[in-house]
């Protein structure tokens, strides 16, 4: 199975050819896209997707949702404001998509994201799940000048035994930081969580940010790639 993470950037803009250019390349399962728009290019990555055989389905948002789609059979389990969850029909398998917003707009909002997340992996945390995209979080560890944005919300998922996939499984040679600030600091914000059920089925499990493609300015994110087996 392979999982694909990206924040799109304000919709992909003139971007977007480029960017599903890219996703069609990796022949994910699954694609969790960030900062949807569903918009002129939200209609164009919709059609894109649908020719290439995913299903998808839209989060709760007017301007910057989450875009969530698969290669297999699902039923939506879950659509709010910034959150998009699927169960594949064909596996016993759940997936969360997540866009949390900024803090610096709206705190309030970002908390209560943040809240419903908790109550997902609290709720499915006996059964195999993936909560992954942007959460706009990180704790000092995973930042580069050591400051941290809801890091006590992301120490409550991993007290309930929510598993960091990157820090378990990363390559040695990965950069742990996926969105850099105008001035150079690194940031780790974009995630793949395993419930403490799928993490103990895992045969095989290799998590990589293609940081190349931030580079690139395909986004000012990496995608968070994630293969694994059962």
């Amino acid at each position: 199975m392979k999982l694909v993470s990206l924040n799109l950037r304000f919709g992909g803009q003139k971007r977007t050819d480029s960017i599903m250019d890219y996703l069609i390349d990796q022949n994910a399962d699954f694609l969790v896209l960030g900062e949807y728009q569903d918009n002129k290019n939200g209609q164009k990555i919709k059609e894109t997707l649908k020719k290439e055989g995913y299903s998808y389905e839209i989060s709760e948002d007017d301007l910057l949702g989450v875009l969530v789609a698969s290669k297999h059979p699902f039923s939506l389990i879950k659509r709010e404001s910034r959150l998009l969850g699927i169960e594949l029909s064909d596996y016993n398998l759940r997936v969360l998509g997540v866009y949390v917003p900024t803090a610096s707009k709206d705190k309030k909002f970002k908390d209560a994201v943040w809240q419903k997340i908790l109550q997902f992996a609290q709720e499915n945390k006996d059964i195999p799940c993936i909560i992954t995209g942007d959460f706009n979080s990180c704790t000092k560890e995973d930042s580069m000048n050591r400051t941290h944005y809801n890091a006590a919300e992301l120490e409550k998922l991993l007290n309930i035994g929510w598993i960091d996939s990157w820090t378990q499984y990363k390559n040695d040679d990965s950069e742990g930081y996926t969105w850099y600030s105008n001035i150079g600091n690194g940031f780790r914000f974009d995630y793949a969580f395993l419930s403490p059920k799928l993490a103990k089925e895992l045969e095989i499990a290799n998590v990589n940010p293609d940081s190349k493609k931030r580079e690139e300015k395909m986004s000012d994110h990496s995608p968070l790639i994630m293969e694994y087996s059962l």
